[in-house]
């Protein structure tokens, strides 16, 4: 196996998603807080982020426990970014200030109330989806 040559070393780190939580999430770091991360990371020089897996573990917080070596968890969606969730503004905005003031974060409370939204905007929009598939 060849390695790389760099011209420089390199300087890294390796975050798990969960432990990015801004503002926008909801009670845990989400996929879209690695944006700001990143920007930090170049200004700091930091050349490389490894993240901790974000497979989908069901109801096991252990992010080495993966039910599938494919699927995300769905835990680190950005509710109010998906365009389906529009019309759940008010719903999105009662979990973000439940679970935004403590700096840690319940999983299986967490990870429950936002499968909970994200199956009543499924079931809203199923009409939706299964017209745009056929």
């Amino acid at each position: 196996m060849q390695f790389p040559t760099f011209k420089h070393p390199m300087t890294g780190t390796a975050i798990p998603v969960g432990a990015l939580k801004t503002d926008e999430s909801c009670g845990v770091g989400e996929f879209s807080d690695l944006i700001p991360f990143a920007d930090f990371c170049k200004k700091a020089n930091i050349d490389l982020i490894q993240l901790l897996p974000v497979n989908d573990t069901g109801t096991d917080s252990s992010p080495y426990n993966a039910l599938s070596a494919f699927a995300l968890h769905p835990l680190y969606i950005r509710l109010q970014e998906l365009p389906e969730a529009k019309a759940f503004g008010k719903e999105i905005s009662v979990l973000r200030g439940n679970y935004n003031e403590n700096k840690h974060f319940n999983y299986p409370e967490v990870r429950e109330e936002k499968l909970r939204l994200l199956r009543i905007i499924f079931t809203k929009m199923k009409r939706k989806f299964s017209r745009t598939l056929h």
